[in-house]
C-alpha cells in the first residue's frame, strides 16, 4: 500500500529526505594536519517508511521539536533467544523515545513491540503508520 498519491510523489519525498542526510567532512584540528572524526555513516533504512520517517525526525531536530535522533540503535533482550531492535530511538529534551515504523503489523513483531514497551518501561515507545496525508503516531507504553 502506497501512502503516497503516486509513485512520483514517494520519489520526490525520499529524494528530499536523502538530500536532507548528507553528513559534513570530518574537520581538521587547527594548527594540525590530524583529521577530525570521520563523517557519520549514511543510515541504513529497511525499509522505504523507516526511510520517510527518517527525514520527518531530522525536519523536527532541525527546528527543535526533538535533540536528536538514531536508526537501529540498540538491541533489546526480551528472552533467552528473542531480541528485538527498534527503528529509531528519538531524543527529546524529557525522555528517550522508541519509534517503531510499521506499513503492515505481523503477530509476532505487536508481540516483541509489546513486550519490549512492558520489560523497559524508563522508554516511551511509540507505534508509527503513515495515514495518507500524515504520521499516525500511537503511544504503546512506558514513560514512567
Amino acid at each position: 500500500m502506497n501512502p503516497f498519491n503516486s509513485d512520483r510523489d514517494l520519489q520526490a519525498y525520499l529524494q528530499r529526505a536523502r538530500a536532507g542526510f548528507r553528513r559534513d567532512p570530518g574537520v581538521h584540528d587547527a594548527g594540525t594536519d590530524k583529521p577530525g572524526p570521520p563523517a557519520s555513516p549514511k543510515p541504513e533504512y529497511e525499509s522505504k517508511w523507516e526511510e520517510a520517517y527518517a527525514y520527518n525526525l531530522d525536519l523536527q531536530k532541525k527546528i527543535g521539536i526533538i535533540l536528536d535522533w538514531r536508526i537501529h540503535p540498540i538491541k533489546f533482550r526480551l528472552a533467552k533467544a528473542t531480541f528485538y531492535t527498534p527503528d529509531f530511538l528519538v531524543i527529546t529534551c524529557d525522555a528517550f523515545e522508541i519509534h517503531e515504523v510499521k506499513g503492515y503489523m505481523r503477530d509476532d513483531a505487536a508481540v516483541k513491540l509489546k513486550t519490549a514497551a512492558e520489560m523497559f518501561p524508563w522508554f516511551r515507545w511509540y507505534l508509527v503508520r503513515w495515514e495518507k496525508t500524515y504520521w499516525d503516531i500511537k503511544e504503546i507504553g512506558g514513560g514512567r
